[in-house]
């Protein structure tokens, strides 16, 4: 157990999730290297994109080598979903090999528009099917990968409509309702430090304050992730520290893995 929340991050990128930033980030990181970070942060997982390890061979080679260098660091991964296009590749036989699996629903389903996505495709999408619509076909995939049994949490819950700037538009009924699927199927909820610090800026932190609040109240388990792909992202800030805390959040209310 953990004595505060701060002592957790299993949403940290490395060289192996490249991104198409390796030319313009030369010094990123193995996952090995992040031990100036463990004293600190003590539940420290990586969660490289599983996209970005196209060749099973080196995929494999590169988790023989994270715990041959660090056998103690979680190991995680990051996959996409979108139940429309079934873009969660993930062989069974690989689930063992990870401590954590965070299912990232950077899609819509229908909608059949790639993440990376610009904002101005996913808003043509709006106005084409409307935004009650748009924001139930997120919703369901997030039910849908609640309900996958690898899955060990959803990383950064609902980011398609934060991005969008349609946060607020989403009924409370809605969220409530990924949390307690969450909550019944054992699946956590990700607070990532990216979309607090967006809604933060845009002075919009009522869909966090429902987020955590619900949670807690019935029962959800939560996850805290930077999402870093650089050291100096990694962690949680004092100021977010103390405005989860301010909602009532405590280490008993987060997820921590258990190493295999």
């Amino acid at each position: 157990m953990i004595s505060n929340i701060s002592q957790q991050d299993l949403h940290i990128h490395t060289r192996f999730s490249l991104c198409g930033i390796m030319e313009s980030q030369p010094d990123l990181y193995y996952p090995w290297e992040l031990s100036e970070f463990k004293k600190k942060i003590p539940v420290l997982g990586v969660s490289d994109h599983f996209h970005f390890w196209t060749d099973r061979k080196d995929f494999e080679g590169e988790i023989a080598e994270i715990k041959r260098h660090d056998p103690d660091i979680l190991l995680g991964v990051e996959v996409d979903f979108c139940k429309a296009i079934e873009d969660i590749i993930l062989p069974k036989d690989l689930w063992s090999k990870f401590d954590y699996i965070l299912g990232s629903p950077h899609n819509v389903s229908t909608t059949f528009v790639r993440h990376p996505a610009r904002p101005e495709q996913y808003l043509d999408v709006v106005k084409t099917v409307g935004l009650k619509k748009f924001i139930s076909l997120n919703v369901q995939d997030h039910i849908s990968l609640c309900e996958l049994p690898h899955i060990t949490g959803i990383a950064h819950p609902l980011i398609v409509p934060v991005h969008l700037g349609l946060v607020d538009k989403i009924p409370h009924d809605d969220i409530a309702y990924i949390l307690q699927t969450a909550r019944d199927t054992g699946t956590c909820i990700e607070l990532h430090r990216p979309t607090i610090e967006r809604l933060k800026k845009a002075g919009n932190m009522e869909f966090i304050d429902n987020l955590v609040r619900t949670g807690i109240e019935i029962g959800t388990r939560f996850t805290f992730g930077s999402d870093a792909h650089n050291k100096a992202d990694i962690g949680m800030p004092a100021w977010i520290e103390e405005y989860l805390l301010g909602l009532g959040l405590g280490p008993e209310h987060l997820f921590i893995p258990r190493k295999k």
